[in-house]
């Protein structure tokens, strides 16, 4: 509940400049060991100025080997909801909220091609979600993601619900899956790499006219 609360706080905040979080738990206190910033060459396989398509490309060919399961994609907001049809077996989760963020924003995760939890951005875990909608409509825990387009679609026809699809944020792309063309507006990507049980690096892209301008690499401790 701490790590969707959190979400929320900075959904409200705009930290990142979009409900960003790591593949880390916000509630895990956390202290940065040191950081460094790259402007010219590389770091590992990644260069200042590739494109997104580069960095995506390496991140897949690191997976196994750097333990790289997600890239948060800053800023990654849809307001059609046609657009995200086929983009939600790509993601591991969905958020969907009014224009300016509220406590009753619904958050979706995903894992495994299933739904695996249900929160609202107060941190509330739920079974399923909308209470209102039929029964088939529906949206319930260990749904299979391909699924939940069509519920989506029945789910905003509900005049009580359709200010939820004001905003679709799509932040946690699953590496695993194909690349998104879309990802190329987002000006910041970020993952994690651990190190050990309780350090990780956390690699921060910052994008200037489509390629990569510099690379914040932070090496931080779980206490």
């Amino acid at each position: 509940m701490k790590k969707v609360l959190v979400a929320f706080l900075l959904c409200i905040g705009m930290i990142f400049t979009g409900c960003l979080k790591s593949n880390k738990d916000f509630g895990q206190p956390q202290q940065k060991i040191t950081s460094d910033t790259i402007v010219n060459g590389n770091y590992w396989a990644f260069n200042i100025g590739d494109s997104h398509a580069d960095i995506y490309t390496k991140a897949q060919e690191l997976r196994e080997e750097k333990k790289i399961k997600t890239i948060s994609v800053v800023n990654n907001v849809f307001t059609n909801l046609t657009a995200i049809k086929d983009k939600l077996p790509l993601y591991h989760a969905l958020f969907l909220d009014a224009t300016t963020a509220t406590a009753n924003g619904i958050q979706l995760y995903f894992e495994n091609g299933k739904v695996k939890n249900i929160y609202n951005n107060a941190g509330q875990l739920l079974s399923s979600w909308p209470w209102g909608a039929g029964s088939g409509n529906i949206i319930r825990s260990e749904d299979p993601v391909n699924t939940i387009y069509d519920k989506l679609v029945e789910i905003k026809k509900i005049t009580e619900y359709s200010p939820y699809f004001q905003r679709m944020s799509m932040f946690y792309k699953d590496i695993a899956t194909a690349y998104d063309v879309d990802m190329d507006q987002s000006s910041q990507w970020l993952f994690t790499s651990p190190v050990s049980e309780k350090v990780f690096l956390q690699i921060n892209f910052k994008f200037k006219n489509y390629v990569v301008d510099s690379i914040m690499v932070d090496r931080v401790e779980e206490l």
